[in-house]
């Protein structure tokens, strides 16, 4: 009897140890099963979904030939919260300028007749059914252009033949304080109302070069006297330094920092004030320049500023809205 009994304890502890067994292995192959790779239970929506906010290009503006080559991926690595193996998307790249920017992300500026480029990057992202695009733009600048146009050459009028000054009054030193200028093509402003001591603000005018049309032979100009102050800083052209350069400089970077329209007191000749920093090698200078267009004729008058520029602007603007048509010397 006990040793039936014996045996059949020993039957039953068999069975319980297999049972556990069983169990344990179930749950251990569960366990691996579910560690394999969380991404694999991951749509192939999910992965591009993914992919596509993961995807950036360096930055894309302002792109020359010394800017680093583009870092053009053509996979993209997509895991679910760094949990198991990633799932490697391909990328598909399509460039509408590969002449400009290449496969490989090399960068070649275009010409100085062309331009500045703007280039997209078009990224096609596919796992298996779904599909997703990335669009990005890049600007890539043209390179700068030959400045061979002979400034020298230019026979700019000089000081007193285009602008006669007719001084009216004088100080009681004896000294001229008071005079007329030409302005423009029927007009005049008055050139410093104030006695000589005022020019404590370093102020050097470069007076109109009446009819400005003639010293830009060959160059096409703006046709509204508001695009004057833009295209004038531009680096890249021609036409605009030669202001420059009958002023006696030519900048090396020109910024322009406002602009604003002034009205003459006579309520009827309207004048565009642009503001300008500029550099001539190191030396950083400010100017002002009053542009004006009587009957389709630009002319401009030019103030370099060395201190005290509101100031000067303010006298300026003064002397500048003292516009009133020419008079007769015996009038």
């Amino acid at each position: 009897m006990k040793k039936g009994t014996l045996i059949l304890l020993l039957i039953l502890f068999g069975f319980a140890m297999t049972a556990c067994a069983e169990e344990t292995a179930t749950t251990s192959t569960e366990r691996s099963e579910s560690s394999t790779s969380v991404a694999a239970t991951m749509t192939d929506q999910a992965l591009v979904e993914r992919a596509h906010n993961a995807l950036q290009l360096s930055n894309l503006s302002a792109l020359t030939e010394a800017s680093p080559a583009l870092l053009i991926p053509q996979t993209i690595s997509v895991s679910e919260g760094g949990i198991g193996s990633p799932f490697i998307v391909p990328i598909l790249w399509e460039i509408d300028h590969p002449e400009i920017i290449t496969a490989e992300g090399i960068i070649h500026q275009p010409d100085h007749e062309t331009g500045d480029v703007t280039v997209t990057l078009t990224a096609t992202i596919t796992s298996g059914s779904a599909t997703q695009v990335k669009v990005f733009t890049a600007t890539v600048l043209a390179l700068p252009g030959s400045d061979d146009f002979n400034y020298n050459a230019l026979s700019f009028p000089s000081f007193s033949a285009i602008n006669p000054v007719r001084y009216l009054e004088q100080d009681p030193m004896g000294n001229d304080t008071n005079g007329w200028q030409d302005f423009g093509l029927s007009g005049e402003i008055k050139t410093h109302p104030w006695a000589r001591t005022t020019y404590t603000y370093q102020m050097y005018s470069y007076f109109l070069r009446n009819n400005l049309q003639e010293l830009f032979a060959g160059v096409t100009l703006p046709q509204e006297v508001d695009d004057l102050p833009e295209w004038f800083a531009d680096l890249q052209g021609d036409g605009h330094r030669i202001l420059w350069f009958s002023m006696g400089t030519l900048p090396t970077a020109i910024t322009l920092t406002a602009t604003e329209s002034i009205v003459a007191t006579n309520g009827i000749q309207t004048f565009l004030r642009a503001e300008y920093e500029i550099t001539v090698n190191n030396d950083q200078q400010q100017w002002i320049i009053y542009f004006m267009d009587v009957e389709g004729v630009f002319s401009s008058y030019a103030i370099r500023v060395n201190e005290m520029y509101d100031q000067v602007k303010s006298t300026t603007d003064f002397m500048v809205q003292t516009y009133q048509l020419k008079v007769n010397e015996g009038e």
